[in-house]
Parts: structure tokens; C-alpha cells; sequence
């Protein structure tokens, strides 16, 4: 049986405790993710696998960029998101399709409304829907692997950029937060991750708005890399993928 992910910031644990408690008494399975600083790759298992996640929305919870990640991630993985305003804010645009619960003042707070909500969406609930990969490989450090050395080329102006692949995990999008930043509107905030295994490097969209194509297939789930493979974000930057060993 699947549950309902909460996250939440630490300045919102009392309200997320309550909530956790009120969903539990109702027959819910309810697993709770306190949101780090940085992204770990536990926060992508805890997604893919919850029927739905519940994300209480605060002022500070709006603007912090992980927060931000789980419910996008949440949304390209077709994972149900539930925003829940713990305090009273301006709903991000992209959630404005979503059913919002104002839960900023006690008189708001009509937690009928968000139990239903989710038996609902559990009822509708089909795991094989979540494109989430089952067949990502065990996460290394490239340092301590010794074997290859990874980069990617871009050609996006007369002279190739080569970016050397040194990390374990490279986060690349729009946003100044990311690895490697990519200044382009066809790029999302989050576009696309790189995670190198045992296997050498896999890659993963993180729900971009214009896609991530391998060799002009688009990206579904987790893809490992091979060399000479071309990487497309969106219509607007390409990218080869090469490995040498050393």
C-alpha cells in the first residue's frame, strides 16, 4: 500500500506533526520528509514512492529551492501534489492548476476537505503511471572509481565547451542553484540530472517544461549514458556525451 509523503520545513513540524496525525487517524499510511538544505538522492525515492505528496507552503518553504524541486519533481514524475498553506502566501503559478488547501488560519482549516482529497487521488492511483526509474544503480564517487573520465562537449557557438564530469551528482537547469547553469529560456530551473553509478553515468529529466532527448528519442526515467551518445535540452542546446579511460 502506498502513502502520503509530507514535506515540510522545520518551521512548519508542528503543523506537519498535526497534519500527520489527523491523515494517520483516517486510515492514511503517512511517511514524513523534513526538508534538507541541499538535495540528496533519498528525496527522489521517497517520491516515486508515494501516491502523493502533500507540501505545506510557507513564506520561507515558497522561496527554498529544494522545496521547490520536490513538488516539480513530484509533478514530472506524475506523482499527485497536494499544496497545503500552512501561512498565508501567493500561490506559485505553476501550482495554480492544482487544488490549493488554505490552512493559514485555524477557522481554514477543513481537514475533511483534504482527506477526501487524497482517498481520492489514492483510488486513481496507478504506480506504473510513475515514470520514476527502478533500475537506478548504486551512486559513486568518480574519484574513487578511477576508471573513466567523463565530459560532455557542447557546440553551441564556433568553439566546443567541454565540461568535465567530476561530481557524483550534476544538477543542470536555468536556475543559479544548479551544477552547471544554463542560461537559455527553452532550459527549465531543473531541467535534467547526471548520476554517476556503478554502471558509469546515468541521466534523468527532472520534469523539464521542453524535454530531454537522446539521440532525438526523448528521455523517459533514467537513461545510462554511452559514449558518443547526443544529449538535446529541449529545441535549444545539444550536448555529446564522452568517456575516456584513464
Amino acid at each position: 500500500m502506498s502513502h502520503v509523503l509530507i514535506a515540510y520545513l522545520d518551521e512548519d513540524s508542528e503543523f506537519a506533526q498535526q497534519t500527520q496525525t489527523i491523515l494517520t487517524n483516517s486510515n492514511l499510511q503517512v511517511a514524513m520528509l523534513p526538508v534538507p538544505s541541499d538535495w540528496k538522492p533519498s528525496i527522489d525515492n521517497a517520491i516515486g514512492r508515494a501516491f502523493a505528496v502533500v507540501v505545506i507552503l510557507s513564506p520561507t518553504a515558497l522561496h527554498h529551492n529544494t522545496m521547490t524541486y520536490i513538488w516539480a519533481f513530484a509533478l514530472g514524475i506524475g506523482v499527485s501534489v497536494v499544496p497545503v498553506l500552512s501561512k498565508e502566501v501567493t500561490i506559485p503559478r505553476r501550482l495554480r492548476t492544482l487544488r490549493c488547501l488554505d490552512f493559514s488560519t485555524p477557522q481554514n482549516r477543513i481537514w475533511e476537505d483534504l482527506i477526501e482529497l487524497l482517498q481520492d487521488i489514492q483510488a486513481h492511483y496507478q504506480p506504473d503511471h510513475v515514470r520514476i526509474s527502478q533500475e537506478m544503480q548504486t551512486v559513486v564517487d568518480p574519484e574513487t572509481n578511477g576508471k573513466i573520465q567523463a565530459h560532455l562537449i557542447f557546440h553551441e557557438s564556433t568553439e566546443p565547451t567541454i565540461y568535465e564530469m567530476t561530481q557524483s551528482v550534476i544538477t543542470v537547469g536555468r536556475d543559479t542553484t544548479n551544477d552547471l547553469v544554463l542560461d537559455h529560456p527553452e532550459i527549465s530551473r531543473h531541467h535534467v540530472r547526471f548520476t554517476y553509478t556503478i554502471e558509469g553515468f546515468t541521466i534523468e529529466d527532472l520534469g523539464s517544461r521542453n524535454g530531454t532527448f537522446i539521440n532525438d528519442q526523448q528521455l523517459a526515467g533514467v537513461q545510462l549514458l554511452r559514449h558518443g551518445d547526443i544529449i538535446r535540452l529541449g529545441d535549444a542546446i545539444t550536448a555529446q556525451y564522452g568517456i575516456k579511460e584513464i
